[in-house]
């Protein structure tokens, strides 16, 4: 019962005029809509993207591209995301052992170099920050943690021309250290009972 649709041309494609619905009627809200509870195996997916790059795929080769752009006409928006991972739901009765919002498998094809998550948001925009975890669960580092440097060589490697390392009750009662171009060591206690 399988149907096929091919078009054949030198600019061959299909083209859809209105919204999508995939076993679900179609949202105004959606332009792609998928929603199903009736996929059978062991294992099911929503959507799969699988893309192999022709020899000519020289530059970049893109699994999926998303971007977003607010309309011209004047009005505020509230909120967007290129992607909006929502919390998973388990039925009445049915048990879910580990559940992850996102999950990147080993990146080792081969390449030069092999970076699970690269963010590359600038410090000249407002409120910025390549990662901001605003959930109260602890945070979980199997590796070694670089700040200022790509080669760890200690667990916690900071490497910075000024102050290192800042602990603190708040920003008027810290602990700092710092090392000096030559290997001196300064340790500095900043508050009202210093010391």
């Amino acid at each position: 019962g399988a149907v096929t649709f091919d078009a054949v041309g030198a600019s061959a494609g299909f083209t859809f005029n209105d919204n999508v619905g995939v076993r679900v009627a179609p949202s105004p809200s959606f332009a792609h809509y998928i929603s199903t509870a009736s996929l059978t195996g062991s294992s099911q997916y929503g959507q799969v993207v699988i893309i192999t790059g022709t020899s000519a795929a020289t530059s970049n080769l893109i699994g999926l591209s998303i971007t977003l752009g607010s309309a011209a006409a004047v009005h505020t928006q509230a909120y967007a995301a290129g992607i909006l991972v929502a919390q998973v739901t388990a039925g009445a009765s049915s048990t879910i052992t580990d559940v992850h919002g996102m999950k990147i498998y080993p990146q080792s094809a081969g390449a030069t170099s092999n970076i699970g998550l690269v963010s590359q948001v600038s410090s000249s925009a407002n409120g910025a920050y390549n990662i901001y975890a605003s959930g109260t669960a602890p945070n979980y580092f199997a590796g070694n943690l670089s700040l200022g440097t790509t080669t760890a060589s200690a667990r916690v490697h900071a490497i910075s021309t000024t102050e290192q390392l800042r602990l603190g009750y708040d920003s008027s009662n810290y602990f700092s250290t710092t090392v000096s171009s030559a290997g001196a060591v300064t340790f500095d206690a900043v508050g009202a009972s210093a010391g």
